[in-house]
């Protein structure tokens, strides 16, 4: 069974800062043309957020199976997905739970990033996922 969890701000977040930012972009290019590199920054910030954006809207943040854990990174790094044999330990921490992998790396997801409705039921799939 699948266990899909959003993040904490949702996706329209994301959504509303690339439309403002894209926005901004374009106002400052027709207002000060003089300065094409700001324009260009504010254009690039659009960019990324629509791509967070279409990045949670596909994947949400965090997806538990039976076999594996997906894991959608905040940062442009994508989805690390997690399979069930990978995992040596699983520890659930006051602040984040902490993914213990058989080759030493260590996965940390803030509990800050979901609502605090699914923190509890993160917690009993990943204690019943750690058995």
């Amino acid at each position: 069974m699948e266990h899909r969890f959003e993040p904490r701000q949702g996706n329209p977040f994301h959504l509303v800062s690339g439309i403002f930012a894209f926005l901004a972009g374009v106002l400052y290019l027709i207002l000060a043309n003089s300065h094409l590199l700001v324009s260009c920054l504010f254009f690039l910030t659009s960019l990324l957020s629509f791509y967070n954006f279409w990045s949670y809207y596909k994947n949400g943040l965090l997806i538990i199976e039976n076999n594996q854990i997906r894991y959608n990174y905040i940062t442009l790094r994508s989805v690390k997905i997690i399979s069930k044999s990978d995992i040596v330990n699983i520890e659930i921490q006051p602040k984040k739970f902490v993914i213990n992998l058989n080759t030493g790396q260590n996965i940390k997801i803030h509990k800050g990033l979901f609502e605090n409705k699914d923190i509890p039921k993160i917690e009993s799939i990943l204690q019943s996922f750690n058995r």
